[in-house]
């Protein structure tokens, strides 16, 4: 399936390379690739082939993540299934990053929180009052 067969998603950097890496998935009816938009804590925001979706991520990808920063992050393209249309859906994998956005975590614990995921241009803006 080429990138022309995924519009919606091709608009938002879906190529070959994610297809690919979706292969594996294809050939079942109730999955179907995804890009985050929005993560709230554990509750995200999907963008797919039919428009938006909100989703949960599936136990079984919380528990295999070594950490956080493994959990999808806006940007990330996942793998969701949905069971009927305006049912919530599980993310149940997450495609290989390419490039991530991550700051260290608040708190106590210095673990990576990743900001965002396979950006491919970043704009730093400060104002000009000289106070960075």
């Amino acid at each position: 399936m080429t990138t022309s067969r995924r519009p919606a998603l091709a608009a938002l950097g879906w190529d070959e390379t994610y297809e690919a890496a979706y292969a594996s998935w294809a050939n079942r009816v109730d999955r179907r690739p995804g890009r985050v938009s929005l993560a709230f804590n554990q509750n995200f925001r999907v963008v797919t082939d039919d428009g938006e979706v909100d989703a949960v991520a599936a136990g079984r990808l919380k528990h295999r993540a070594e950490s956080q920063a493994a959990l999808p992050a806006v940007g990330d393209w996942v793998v969701v299934r949905q069971v009927a249309a305006g049912a919530q859906a599980v993310i149940t994998d997450l495609l290989p990053r390419r490039s991530t956005l991550s700051r260290r975590g608040a708190g106590l614990a210095a673990a990576e929180q990743v900001v965002a995921a396979n950006v491919d241009i970043l704009f730093i803006v400060m104002g000009l009052d000289r106070d960075y």
